[in-house]
């Protein structure tokens, strides 16, 4: 028996319980990737991310509620500014996704540093970026020239265009910051910071909208600050939660280059489908303002189906990264089964509701014979994407969290392009038949994607693309 003084006793006890406090705070950070990949660890992690995206589709209702009281001109061109906000943001939105991909991964290989200096790389990089592109805002007039319409609509746009632009860096850090958590394995946190930014933005909808008080009404302007200072405080809140919650961690070139080497892919992927949309949706203008009414409400109809299927997609994209990252092939393969089987669960219910009562979801919308009558089409098509677009959307989101993005990327865009647009031009304009024509090119274009995508995901050969 050794005899230990009483200095060496309390160095002893300082060291374990030094350590101890490491075992717990590594078991704490590895909880979120520990599972198994089973069906309660994908609802766990998806619905948070449903939660955020349905307070996103929440703050674009809302904007438009307020908007529509000041008249038709001030309503159609906050719409044209908001397609060219989209087209100009989809790239870097997109491209941020790369976050998520290298940090789950690197969170997965028990790597904790790696993932949160990729983490604040993304940040750093989404700041700097939207810092530039906030120079868009004095070509906001040429823009709004482009984009057609009345001069009164464009001089709308322009404005709604011009402050939007200086919410940019709000936006992508916003951004950033939430893919860099939910690749750590935190949903929550991000959709905590979400809804409080868009609880705000309808606090401020209604203060510089209309006016209120002493404060003015700034019309159109007063939407587009609304949403720019919600981004804002959303970006200062969730960047601070990261230091505070994680800590600071310095990034390194290699961090930005892998987080580029993934993202940008996902980016043009996004571009090129909202891209394509716009040019489908020009051209559905030519077949006059019914087509285009009747898609833009089984769109919104639909949506309510989309978000739950994207947040099952992030859930797998984020399990799949992290168990990439561990090398743990049993709860990868298990990760993609769970996450098809309740996106499957969930839209084919909603396939069901769309194929039995369309009429009353339209009526919620309009009360246009011709509307409801084109809509009725519409909505048989949009009950028998569900299905396929479950199976689309799943075999994405697990290619995408095992860091095959780039085909991804070439899938999407081979089918937008040569199939989905040209499709639906030849059956939707030459043939006559609508937006049923287009729609039926986009069904055929979601079923190559997800024929495709899911042969990718079942030959392993995603293997030779993860980051870590």
């Amino acid at each position: 028996m050794f005899l230990f003084s009483r200095e060496h006793r309390r160095r002893a006890m300082g060291h374990a319980q030094g350590s101890f406090r490491t075992v717990i705070e590594n078991a704490r950070q590895s909880a979120a990737w520990s599972s198994d990949g089973g069906l309660r660890e994908v609802s766990i992690v998806a619905w948070p991310v449903v939660l955020s995206m349905l307070s996103y589709t929440a703050m674009g209702f809302v904007d438009t509620l307020f908007v529509a009281q000041l008249g038709t001109a001030q309503l159609a061109g906050t719409a044209l500014a908001g397609v060219a906000m989209i087209l100009l943001a989809s790239g870097v939105l997109g491209t941020v996704r790369g976050v998520n991909v290298v940090a789950a991964q690197a969170t997965g290989a028990g790597q904790h540093d790696r993932a949160l200096a990729v983490g604040w790389s993304g940040v750093l990089m989404a700041g700097g970026v939207g810092g530039l592109l906030m120079f868009f805002a004095l070509a906001a007039t040429d823009i709004a020239h482009l984009l057609g319409g009345t001069p009164e609509v464009q001089g709308f746009a322009a404005t709604y265009f011009a402050v939007r632009c200086l919410a940019l860096p709000g936006w992508f850090v916003l951004t950033a910051a939430g893919q860099a958590f939910q690749g750590l394995g935190d949903t929550r946190t991000p959709m905590r910071v979400n809804l409080l930014s868009n609880a705000l933005n309808v606090v401020l909808d209604a203060v510089l909208v209309l006016g209120v008080g002493p404060v003015p009404a700034l019309g159109v302007a007063g939407a587009a600050w609304a949403t720019a200072i919600s981004f804002s405080v959303g970006a200062l809140l969730l960047v601070w939660a990261l230091r505070r919650d994680r800590g600071w961690r310095r990034p390194e070139l290699s961090h930005a280059s892998s987080v580029i080497r993934v993202g940008a892919p996902i980016g043009a992927r996004w571009l090129a489908d909202v891209g394509g949309w716009a040019l489908l949706t020009a051209m559905l203008s030519r077949l006059g303002a019914a087509e285009v009414a009747a898609t833009q409400v089984v769109v919104r109809i639909i949506g309510v189906s989309f978000l739950p299927g994207h947040g099952i997609s992030e859930a797998a994209s984020i399990g799949v990264g992290q168990h990439v990252g561990g090398r743990r092939d049993a709860a990868i393969w298990r990760t993609f089964h769970s996450a098809l089987t309740l996106s499957v669960m969930v839209m084919g219910s909603f396939a069901l509701v769309f194929w039995l009562a369309p009429e009353p979801l339209l009526g919620l919308f309009s009360s246009d014979d011709r509307v409801l009558a084109i809509g009725a089409g519409l909505m048989a098509w949009a009950a028998a994407i569900q299905l396929i677009d479950a199976l689309c959307m799943t075999a994405m989101g697990a290619l995408g969290g095992a860091g095959d993005t780039r085909f991804v990327m070439v899938v999407s865009m081979v089918g937008m392009w040569t199939i989905m647009v040209p499709l639906g031009w030849w059956l939707g304009i030459v043939l006559g038949y609508g937006a049923v024509g287009v729609w039926g090119a986009m069904t055929l274009e979601i079923t190559v994607r997800a024929v495709a995508c899911t042969h990718r995901w079942f030959s392993g050969n995603w293997r030779a693309h993860t980051v870590v």
